[in-house]
């Protein structure tokens, strides 16, 4: 079981769709509280001109990654059933202070 998993996009595609499908394990027992909290990152596929030399020009660019915004996918509805189906989500530009401490962890993983 994974804790994240990651999807393409198209290189500059204004308004993306994904359709790929994540399965999770979930707890016996839901409540309002649980959601998939989603993060989007951009990702520089450009080479920095700083680094390339004629050593590097073999190598593979690094990517360098930068959270941009995360999206919150609550499970159950108000009538505390199991949601399912097509959404569109909300973006957020940052995530309430002290969320259930996964900005710190988050900035962590980008860093």
């Amino acid at each position: 079981l994974t804790a994240s998993a990651v999807t393409a996009v198209t290189y500059h595609d204004k308004a993306p769709s994904f359709y790929e499908e994540v399965k999770i394990q979930l707890p016996a027992v839901l409540t309002r509280q649980h959601h998939v909290l989603f993060t989007f990152f951009h990702v520089q596929c450009q080479p920095d001109k700083k680094s390339s030399s004629s050593k590097d020009k073999d190598k593979a660019p690094a990517a360098n990654e930068a959270a941009v915004g995360y999206a919150v996918l609550p499970l159950l509805g108000r009538d505390g059933r199991i949601i399912d189906d097509c959404h569109n989500l909300a973006l957020l530009l940052d995530l309430s202070p002290g969320y259930m401490g996964a900005k710190q962890s988050l900035q962590k993983t980008i860093e």
